[in-house]
């Protein structure tokens, strides 16, 4: 009686949970989506603000360097090969920051800090589980999230927008996305 009294919780906790789970929907189509990253995005997964490879650096007095951070939502329903490009413009075309590959992004922090420092470590490690692997690089099926940086001189004159063009396969899609006021 004992076994069929348990055997019997089990089953109802397992199709409790089993029709309180919703899953995605495959994937049928390429689909990818593109937005300003919020300042404290990465907090989320628990990253501090003191190893955020995704905010400009800041000295004693100002940063140099200001970051604009996007987020990228991929949905592939095959592997497909992925091109990402762009960079921040004015109004009248004039490049005020560029787009910064993975390698880059490592590149910019070891300029910034020392290898050994525990910060740096906890960066490049965000960097390379969250950051795109490459500028163009072999993306497999599913749901994924990238992050990228466009690194300018701070600060970067407003209004300006980011410009992203993102090719999955044969088909490109251009997003234009204006820069929020500078923080005073």
């Amino acid at each position: 009686m004992k076994h069929i009294a348990i055997a019997s919780c089990l089953l109802c906790l397992l199709l409790v949970f089993a029709t309180g789970c919703t899953s995605t929907p495959p994937v049928t189509s390429p689909e990818v989506a593109a937005t300003i990253a919020p300042e404290r995005d990465l907090a989320q997964y628990g990253v501090p603000f003191s190893s955020d490879p995704f905010l400009s650096p800041f000295t004693l007095l100002m940063s140099t360097d200001e970051f604009v951070t996007l987020k990228i939502r991929i949905a592939l329903p095959e592997a497909a090969r992925v091109d990402i490009s762009g960079d921040v413009e004015a109004p009248d075309g004039t490049k005020l920051a560029r787009l910064y590959s993975r390698q880059d992004m490592h590149t910019y922090w070891v300029g910034r800090g020392r290898d050994g420092d525990p910060d740096m470590v906890k960066r490049n490690g965000y960097i390379d589980r969250f950051y795109a692997p490459d500028l163009d690089f072999s993306a497999r099926a599913g749901r994924t999230e990238y992050y990228v940086v466009m690194i300018g001189k701070s600060p970067i004159p407003r209004p300006a927008k980011a410009i992203l063009t993102v090719m999955l396969g044969s088909e490109s899609q251009r997003f234009e996305l204006d820069l929020p006021p500078i923080k005073k």
